[in-house]
């Protein structure tokens, strides 16, 4: 199921291995293939990261759009001409007419992606950050608090901080 996801309008800004400059066309078994991300009809820059790619004819099945990775929602193609990468080679016959359709490809896997935000560090309204140190001396001052408690039930009410419980680097 064809899904456009914040992760697919990033990688279709990726060129592949012919840079910025590579305006490369997917011509395989002789159509057209389109830019499936636009409304209106328009020829797809394969030399761009890719996943899915719409045909200007439906095939047998009624279909128009295809994707790239088979069943792998996670892999980019992009085309190029560099005679450094090996190429896939296709003959197909149509009407009697005979052609060979040659592709050399790069893949993208994203493998993870992290936003930051000035969140990371922004604290308008100044709440304390408690480290795990901090947590754990401060239960212990209640664990001493309680250990100085008279017995239940003994009606002296409760037991108020004397201070005598340092805790280093708290304030």
């Amino acid at each position: 199921m064809y899904r456009w996801d914040m992760l697919e309008s990033y990688m279709t800004q990726i060129p592949g291995l012919n840079n910025y400059p590579g305006e490369i066309r997917d011509e395989s078994f002789g159509r057209d293939v389109l830019n499936p991300y636009k409304s209106e009809p328009e020829l797809l820059n394969a030399g761009y990261y890719h996943r899915f790619f719409k045909a200007a004819e439906a095939d047998a099945m009624g279909q128009s759009l295809g994707h790239r990775g088979f069943s792998d929602r996670n892999l980019y193609v992009a085309f190029t001409n560099h005679s450094e990468i090996s190429h896939v080679s296709v003959k197909y016959c149509e009407d009697g007419v005979c052609d060979v359709n040659t592709a050399r490809v790069s893949y993208a896997i994203p493998l993870e992606i992290i936003y930051l935000t000035p969140l990371h560090k922004w604290n308008p309204y100044d709440i304390k950050f408690w480290a795990l140190r901090e947590m754990v001396m401060d239960m212990g001052k209640h664990i001493e608090l309680f250990k100085k408690a008279p017995p239940f039930g003994s009606g002296s009410g409760p037991v108020e901080d004397d201070g005598e419980i340092e805790r280093p680097g708290v304030t």
